[in-house]
């Protein structure tokens, strides 16, 4: 599979493929996080290189994302592509799920200790800096 691991001291930063797909990517992304659960660990998942998700991989961030809840267990996904930041906007996920702009922001607010923040594309954040937005906190 295509899932990378990166150890960056307390913090699991995860990168899945281009693809989730509801598939094996998929399957092995949630064993995965499920995983980390178990462990307690802060996790990252950074979609960089993620350009597409289905429904069935929205739904398992759903899934994973009240399970982290109920266990408090601090996460967030970044590098978010619009399209599928549009669709966790649509969706509502964005209630349920931190996400950040960058690998750098999520990290900086996992060792905080504060709840992420929604990134807004980099087009709307422009607009967000101009008094044209407003940034949304979840």
């Amino acid at each position: 599979m295509s899932l990378k691991r990166k150890y960056m001291g307390d913090v699991v930063v995860l990168v899945p493929g281009p693809w989730l797909g509801g598939g094996d990517e998929t399957g092995e992304l949630e064993s995965e996080l499920l995983r980390l659960m178990q462990r307690r660990k802060k996790i990252v998942v950074d979609l960089k290189n993620t350009w597409w998700v289905n429904s069935k991989a929205l739904k398992m961030f759903e899934k994973v994302a009240v399970r982290f809840q109920e266990k408090g267990i601090d996460w967030c996904l970044c590098n978010v592509d619009k399209r599928i930041h549009d669709m966790l906007v649509i969706l509502r996920l964005v209630r349920l799920v931190n996400v950040c702009a960058t690998r750098r922001d999520s990290l900086r607010e996992l060792h905080a200790g504060l709840p992420a923040r929604l990134a807004l594309p980099a087009d709307e954040a422009a607009g967000a800096e101009a008094g044209e937005g407003e940034r949304a906190s979840l």
